[in-house]
């Protein structure tokens, strides 16, 4: 991500880059739910049930 110069300081440019990578490896963690990449349901009530699904599934230690 580029700034031009002047318009944001460093630490606040670092701190927005570190947001967007965790934002990226999140989503990038629930594409592994097909439901959840493809986005098959039309309400937005099942999509959400499905990512929060999809969320606790992988924050589920494996056994």
């Amino acid at each position: 991500m580029t700034y031009p110069s002047g318009s944001i300081s460093v630490p606040a440019a670092r701190a927005m880059n570190r947001n967007v990578n965790t934002v990226e490896r999140v989503i990038g963690r629930l594409k592994r739910y097909r439901a959840a990449s493809t986005r098959y349901d039309k309400l937005a009530i099942r999509y959400e049930a499905t990512i929060q699904i999809a969320i606790i599934l992988d924050l589920k230690p494996s056994s």
